[in-house]
């Protein structure tokens, strides 16, 4: 970005996470007519909508999404907290509405950084019947790394 340009700005962290959403996200030329999934994509079931992510992109964007989850709030990191408190940054701003928050959790499940606490049968039993999240973006024992050959092995699906 040309910082003398005043028509160019940084983009909000909103955006930023529509941003690697869409570029991790398959286009219609790899997917052509086919309603699956390609082979090797990391589908992650999310909130409110289902992704399949192309492996390689989100290797890519890995640093990009784990400084973001790193910007929400501590009850995230330091034990759980409810869906519902996410459109809020560590600072208590309003940085999304609940539908751009859920693109940054389904990113954090394709990287391995965000746990759901409970399955989603069990979510009722919630506030607003939302779950409860839990984020590991460090390097200890609850972080594994998100590597293609690892979620195609967690979820039964071949790499050839």
């Amino acid at each position: 970005m040309e910082a003398n340009n005043p028509d160019v700005r940084e983009l909000t962290m909103a955006e930023r996470v529509q941003s690697i959403v869409n570029y991790c996200m398959y286009d219609a030329a790899e997917v052509g007519d086919s309603l699956e999934p390609p082979i090797g994509a990391v589908c992650v079931e999310g909130i409110l909508a289902n992704y399949a992510f192309e492996p390689n992109r989100l290797i890519e964007r890995t640093d990009e999404i784990r400084e973001i989850l790193d910007l929400m709030p501590a009850a995230f990191h330091d034990e759980t907290a409810s869906f519902l408190g996410l459109c809020q940054d560590r600072d208590g701003n309003c940085w999304a509405e609940q539908d751009v928050a859920d693109l940054l959790v389904t990113l954090g499940l394709a990287v391995r950084m965000v746990r759901f606490v409970l399955p989603r049968e069990m979510w009722g039993s919630f506030a607003g019947e939302m779950p409860y999240l839990s984020f590991h973006t460090g390097t200890g024992r609850k972080y594994q790394k998100f590597t293609p050959e690892k979620d195609a092995e967690e979820n039964g699906r071949s790499e050839s």
